[in-house]
């Protein structure tokens, strides 16, 4: 019979066993020292934890952050969140507080009335509680039942002093030794304690009492007084009541008809909520029900407590809530959370929250705007003049439309250039002014962004006054959210921070704090300026993002309003399909941005037939993290193709004969020609390109400024400022980056986009182009260049907007192992879906490890072969499949060495320029011949065709727009036909496409240049009488409107009530007044002219 609960010999353990038992003799004869001993055991055991997870590896951060033992115990609950999962069960990370802040005041103080026998068992059983769970799960020990210990003789106090010492020796070697960690913990290992973790929890029901501790000690987390053994409201414990200044959780209190509330919350003398505690296992929403009724039974008690809402209000207080004390996991929300319902709308819904509402946000909340009238002044307000073209106008209109209707995800996709920042601006002035709001957060993904946010919110102004002036701003800096800031710029990595990383938490953020969050470039999911590996560390990085900033959008209590050019397919996840589009097609053929011309793809020897090492070839190497370079021979053949170029292979000569042949087309002496911006594979690749390109110009006799062609990274020493400089000074004008410029980064003379590199995301290739799409009058700004070395033109053509070229990228087998479960897929089609792309991921990842490798994994999973095992997958079930994770969490852990490259000695000579046509890269005889087949087959059936061919003169702007639109989404566009026909014909034309249309319709080669039409009509125009001088200034802005629409409308009241640049100027009736009346006259006569 064993007499203490640390009877153990196992030697991985005996230190800690030891002194367990060693604390447990002082229980009765010095409870004092017994908690303090219980303190350095629970701390030892922490860094042992430590250690073995690798936590600070696995979350990146290092262990100077969190050096106290408090942090560390709340970054358990940091990494439970991070990976989606309980892993650090939430009694257990109960428990290790209870046992530090015990041992704390056991430390600190002499004497107290605290430190009695009966504490000392207490808190014995609290260890033992710990003990169990580390020896379920990093030991192969079973754990012993909890026994009383024995009252036994303690030889001395020095005794136990040694064995403090000893204790405290152990836990400094192991905070070294988590100071040196660099590697992760085994992939293998990991999964098997995660198993025993989840095992562990299904056996280990939490009591009541449990239970209430954890809830107690998250409301007290968010301000409110709480102790369910002291502040209790029963009869026959302590018939607490509020109290004046008090903020109280009161525990079992008392409803009229003898039931019991698990807890009341009281502001002071006003009950504010009423809160069902629920059995840790127990689904959470359902239970809201009783909670409402408890919210019913609520009777008036002036003499005790205050009421907050109106005498015939449905529910007697305001907001309810019910929870089992779970901590918040999205995948599990019907199981975790603090599920919360406001009372006083009857058409609001319940919702999850991962943390309590403070008394300070229910408060705000009674004492805001009653909603009805808040959106009633929100439906009011009037536009503001720095966002009023239509389609701001539609968009903010659409928000606040969602608002009003209770939506609380809202996804808005405008185009990039077409003004989102200001867009979003005059919408939180609208939700301010109108008291929708009180405080809103505008988060951003990097502090430059941030930076432009609050310039313009200084910039823009209501009345001569800023609305940084209006509203109070705070950007960036960080610290305390005052209550008077209205606008919070962050960046999402110090939301993070603040929110979950343990270190430094702002108790001034809660889950009330902001009303409206706006997610400023809302398609984030890919790494910035990173090095574009195709490892697997980068896209578990990626998926992490993702992961991270929703986290924070669940966090807050908050409407989230997404903003993006580039929904991607998490983006519609989060938020929904997009309630308003602006999309970059719409914003050319309105003139708000423009288009680019025919691309230019330059193919050289190399990039066509790759560049190809054969077996037993010397070949020079280069180690990007040793940073040397080494000789070594081929084993086997190695091939690689164009987009592997400066990504596994270095190749100089390549780089050399695309630096040359830019030089014959891009000037960086002439100011009017505008800037380029060079998108290159890794910091590396463009420091060489760099240089290629100054020596391509040196050789080519064209005298550059050094400062003209620069590096702008991550890397660039004050990247900032050099930004500044691209967009403002005069060099440099030819900038070579990674990704650090692709999003936000607003510089209009940009007219040459350079591709040295393949992406393989949809979103990120169009925010690359979208860096040129804006206008600038300043070098008169017409179109844009895309010079392509790499065939990524071609390649994005055939990708949709919502995917990316790989099937589901960011799912990598780490991604697998970490962040999924097969038994978690409850639909069948799902979880074949599941398994299909696990799967493929485990086939891509066996193809490109060593062969010894994939021998020790043959001999860690007991298989013949590789090829065996994968056929076995296709026909697992989930059981089955669950029982395989720990084979694949070891092949995850197998890294193939991606730092070294080839260095390429292979010579390149440039073939030849193509140019690519549509949207299939058609030569142009066939772009042109394709687009007459599809005119003459869709007479029919596209609207607007038949008038083009019969009646021109009918055709209304938005009707051409309607057809624009549609044979855009085909591939076929003014600038590419115009090209082709050049090609074709051997003759420049500027015809437009009203005209390419009618010549496809008649089956003719006569193609009139459109502004010779126009003039042709406008000459009949000026022919009518003698026009006054400012009158022929009006007759000009008619023809350039005409030259850059095509078209004006059926009528002059259609013309000039519609095209912005009129309605903004009085519209028709101005117009017409202007004109002597003869507006009506002048379109007849433009429209039976322009196509007679």
């Amino acid at each position: 019979m064993y007499t203490n609960n640390f009877e153990y010999n196992n030697e991985a353990i005996k230190d800690f066993a030891d002194f367990g038992k060693k604390a447990e003799k002082y229980i009765y004869q010095s409870p004092q020292d017994a908690l303090t001993a219980f303190r350095t055991l629970g701390e030892a055991l922490l860094n042992d934890i430590y250690e073995k997870d690798r936590i600070f590896v696995e979350i990146r951060v290092t262990a100077s952050e969190y050096s106290t033992q408090d942090k560390k115990i709340k970054l358990l609950s940091t990494y439970n969140r991070k990976i989606g999962e309980v892993y650090y069960p939430e009694n257990i990370i109960n428990n290790f507080k209870t046992i530090k802040n015990t041992g704390n005041i056991a430390a600190h103080n002499i004497k107290s009335k605290f430190f009695t026998v009966e504490k000392a068992l207490e808190i014995d059983k609290v260890m033992y509680k710990i003990w169990s769970w580390y020896l379920e799960i990093y030991t192969s020990e079973e754990c012993l039942p909890y026994v009383k210990p024995e009252n036994t003789a303690v030889n001395n106090d020095e005794e136990l002093k040694d064995e403090v010492d000893k204790l405290k020796k152990k836990i400094e070697e192991l905070k070294k030794r988590n100071e040196q960690q660099k590697e992760k913990v085994d992939s293998s290992k990991k999964q098997e304690r995660q198993s025993r973790s989840r095992k562990y929890q299904q056996t280990h029901d939490l009591s009541e009492e449990e239970t209430r501790e954890i809830i107690d000690q998250q409301l007290r987390d968010a301000g409110w007084e709480a102790n369910t053994k002291k502040l209790n409201n029963n009869k026959n414990k302590n018939k607490t009541l509020p109290k004046k200044g008090k903020r109280m959780a009161i525990a079992e209190w008392v409803l009229s008809n003898g039931k019991r509330a698990d807890y009341a919350l009281f502001e002071g003398l006003n009950l504010v909520g009423v809160v069902e505690a629920k059995e840790w296992g127990k689904d959470i929403p359902g239970d809201l029900t009783q909670a409402k009724e408890y919210a019913k039974l609520i009777t008036k008690d002036p003499d005790v407590y205050n009421l907050v809402v109106k005498d015939d209000a449905t529910y007697k207080v305001p907001f309810i809530y019910s929870t089992n004390g779970r901590p918040y996991i999205r995948q599990y929300k019907s199981k975790s959370g603090i599920w919360y319902l406001d009372t006083r709308n009857l058409n609001n819904h319940a919702k999850p929250l991962q943390a309590w509402h403070s008394p300070d946000d229910l408060k705000l909340k009674l004492s805001a705007k009653p909603e009805k009238e808040a959106n009633e002044d929100l439906k009011n307000e009037s536009m503001l003049s720095f966002a009023n073209r239509y389609y701001q106008v539609e968009a903010i209109r659409a928000v606040e439309n969602a608002i009003i209707d209770g939506k609380k995800r809202i996804l808005l996709q405008m185009a990039t250039g077409t003004g989102k920042t200001r867009t979003a601006i005059a919408l939180m002035y609208h939700l301010l002014k109108a008291k929708k709001a009180r405080r809103i957060l505008y988060l951003v993904d990097r502090n430059s962004l941030g930076r432009q946010t609050e310039d313009t919110l200084k910039n823009l102004k209501v009345d001569a006054t800023s609305i940084a002036d209006i509203y109070g701003v705070k950007a960036l800096s960080g610290g305390k959210v005052e209550k008077d800031t209205k606008i919070h710029i962050a960046t999402v990595q110090s939301m993070i921070s603040r929110l979950f990383s343990g270190i430094n938490n702002d108790e001034s953020v809660t889950v009330g704090t902001y009303d409206f969050i706006i997610v400023d470039e809302a398609h984030r999911g890919y790494a910035l300026d990173r090095d574009m590996r195709e490892g697997d560390e980068r896209i578990y990085d990626e998926q992490d993002y993702v992961s991270q900033y929703r986290r924070v959008i669940d966090f807050f209590d908050a409407t989230s309003i997404a903003m993006t050019a580039t929904p991607a397919k998490h983006t519609v996840e989060i938020f929904g399909s997009p309630i308003y589009s602006y999309s970059y097609r719409q914003a050319v053929l309105d003139g708000w941005l423009i288009d680019h011309d025919t691309p230019y793809v330059f193919k050289t020897e190399l990039s066509e037939n790759g560049i190809n090492f054969e077996v037993n070839e010397d070949v020079t190497v280069y180690d990007s993290e040793k940073n040397t370079i080494s000789t070594e021979t081929l084993d086997e053949n190695m091939n690689f193709d164009v987009s592997q170029f400066n990504r596994r292979v270095i190749a100089n000569d390549f780089n050399r004969v695309i630096a040359e042949k830019l030089t014959e087309y891009i000037d960086p002496t002439d100011e009017m020609a505008g800037k380029t911006l060079i998108f290159a594979v890794t910091d590396k690749h463009a420091d060489d390109f760099v240089i290629a390109l100054k020596d391509a110009y040196e050789k080519a006799g064209i005298p550059v400024p050094d400062d003209a062609i620069q590096k702008i990274t991550g890397q660039t020493y004050e990247y900032g400022q050099a930004i500044k400089n691209f967009k403002n000074e005069t060099y440099p004008n030819i900038v070579v980056t990674v990704d650090l410029l692709t999003t936000g980064i607003d510089v209009p003379e940009i007219t040459n986009i350079v591709f040295l590199r393949q992406v393989r995301s949809r979103i990120l290739y169009e925010q690359m182009i979208g860096r040129a799409t804006r206008p600038c009058e300043k070098i008169q700004k017409d179109h844009f260049n895309i010079y392509d070395a790499v065939g990524i033109y071609d390649k994005m053509k055939s990708v949709s907007n919502m995917n990316m070229v790989v099937k589901d990228p960011n799912h990598n087998l780490d991604y697998y192992v970490n962040k999924t479960n097969p038994l978690d897929y409850e639909d069948e089609a799902d979880y074949e879906t599941y398994r299909e792309d696990l799967l493929a991921t485990i086939q891509r990842k066996i193809k490109r490890i060593p062969e010894d490798k994939l021998s020790e994994f043959c001999d860690f999973a007991k298989i013949n072969s590789t090829n065996e095992w994968t056929q076995s997958i296709k026909n697992m079930s989930k059981e089955e499949l669950s029982q395989e994770m720990p084979k694949i969490a070891k092949l995850a852990s197998f890294k193939y060495n991606d730092a070294k490259m080839i260095i390429s000695d292979k010579e390149d000579r440039f073939k030849n320029v193509d140019r690519s046509y549509g949207d299939s890269g058609k030569k142009p005889e066939d772009y042109l011949e394709s687009f007459n087949q599809y005119i003459q087959n869709n007479q029919n059936e596209l609207l607007g065709l038949e008038i083009i061919k019969t009646r021109p003169q009918d055709l209304s702007l938005s009707e051409l727009k309607e057809i624009v639109l549609t044979l855009s989404q085909y591939g076929y566009n003014e600038r590419d036909l115009q090209n082709a026909w050049k090609k074709v014909k051997g003759e420049q034309t500027a015809a437009s496409i009203i005209s390419f249309i009618r010549q496809a319709m008649m089956t003719t080669d006569r193609l009139e240049d459109h502004e010779a039409m126009v003039n042709r009509a406008m000459n009949k125009v000026y022919g009518m009488t003698e026009w006054t001088v400012m009158q022929r200034k009006w007759l000009d802005k008619i023809a350039k409107q005409l030259k850059q629409n095509e078209v004006l409308g059926k009528n002059a009241q259609q013309a000039f009530d519609t095209i912005p640049a009129f309605k903004s100027n009085g519209g028709y009736n101005r117009v017409n007044k202007l004109l002597d009346g003869k507006a009506d006259e002048i379109i007849k006569i433009i429209n039976e002219n322009l196509y007679a």
